[in-house]
């Protein structure tokens, strides 16, 4: 008997997934344009240029996508984020938060999540910033 409903759709789902595991299709990575909304920029023709430069740069960018996005929104919450740094072609991710104890807590997801994801950071002197340089295999 055929599945019916929310049944044919998990299955359909499922078949999907496995396919893609499989590398029967390939995922794609974001547009430069969602990228910067997803970052929350405005999209612009030289942002647009600086985010393909800024990826170029990224060792493993498609690796590390996903997980650059995420930890962005995992930020927010603490006043800090990830964005473009205006003078490097790389993503950089800016500690704003706000005590002492907070910028410690922060500092701590940014290692925990680089040590996770194998994704190299540079700590720019001085500042609660890092860049981000690429995923190391």
């Amino acid at each position: 008997m055929r599945p019916k409903g929310c049944a044919l759709v998990i299955e359909y789902h499922l078949d999907f997934v496995q396919m893609i595991r499989e590398n029967k299709i390939q995922r794609k990575q974001m547009t430069n344009d969602a990228i910067l909304m997803q970052l929350d920029y405005t999209v612009t023709d030289s942002a647009l240029a600086q985010v393909e430069k800024v990826k170029n740069n990224t060792r493993g960018f498609d690796y590390v996508e996903k997980h650059l996005i995420t930890l962005h929104d995992q930020l927010k919450a603490h006043l800090s984020y990830v964005a473009l740094s205006s003078n490097q072609d790389y993503f950089k991710i800016k500690n704003e938060a706000k005590g002492e104890e907070m910028v410690k807590e922060v500092n701590e997801i940014i290692k925990r999540w680089s040590e996770k994801f194998k994704i190299d950071i540079e700590k720019v002197d001085g500042k609660n910033t890092y860049y981000v340089l690429g995923y190391t295999k």
